[in-house]
């Protein structure tokens, strides 16, 4: 979900440089067309286009290099908070295990006193 979130916004970004280097272009091509314009015009036109699509550019950079930062931010919470899942799951699996230790003890002691039981009731309708 971040990942395509981060793609898409820096696709994004891509397209309105690269639209916004397009436009400037079309502007420059138009004025390059008119009779009246010089060469030095034209010049200064081409730099400023230039210019405009350098900071389109690292405007993108930018913003690409702040959705990479919250991806990171993102996966390493995320890491944290699965780990910290492992650890509880691993702390109720010892305590399943005890529990089942317990019961394994009590039955075993249920067992012992129910054959001592049924041993000392055999005894007694032995002697009867």
């Amino acid at each position: 979900n971040w990942r395509r979130q981060h793609e898409r916004a820096v696709a994004d970004a891509a397209r309105a440089a690269q639209d916004h280097s397009k436009a400037l272009a079309r502007r420059a091509h138009a004025a390059r067309d008119k009779p009246d314009s010089s060469a030095e015009e034209l010049k200064s036109r081409l730099v400023e286009a230039l210019a405009a699509y350098d900071a389109k550019t690292e405007e993108a950079e930018r913003v690409r290099a702040d959705l990479d930062s919250q991806l990171t931010r993102a996966y390493a919470d995320h890491g944290a908070q699965v780990e910290r899942l492992r650890h509880d799951l691993n702390a109720k699996h010892e305590e399943v295990m005890e529990a089942k230790g317990e019961a394994s003890r009590w039955r075993g002691k249920w067992e012992d006193a129910n054959r001592a039981k049924n041993a000392m009731e055999s005894e007694k309708e032995i002697h009867r």
